[in-house]
């Protein structure tokens, strides 16, 4: 379980394209050089489906997500066991 950041100057983030998806999702981030951060793709139970490491400065990062079913995903971006951002996703086919 993560915390829900509470600090209003927050220097990472992301965006994800397309959304809705079909079987590919690009994700745009950004964090720190030093820092590690984590991607998780939660279902609407909260269940976490995929988590992928982030590492420093910005990036790209495209996703399979051809393994999940359609329906609508939180995506949250986690550093430091807190919750910086989260994003709802959409997939369908």
């Amino acid at each position: 379980m993560y915390r829900q950041q509470k600090n209003e100057f927050v220097t990472s983030t992301f965006r994800i394209f397309p959304n809705p998806a079909y079987d590919q999702v690009n994700v745009n981030y950004m964090i720190g050089e030093e820092q590690k951060a984590y991607l998780l793709i939660q279902n609407s139970l909260g269940q976490s489906l995929q988590q992928n490491l982030l590492l420093g400065s910005k990036n790209d990062l495209n996703l399979n997500i051809q393994m999940l079913a359609n329906g609508i995903y939180t995506v949250q971006m986690v550093l430091e066991n807190e919750i910086i951002q989260q994003e709802k996703l959409v997939i369908l086919r």
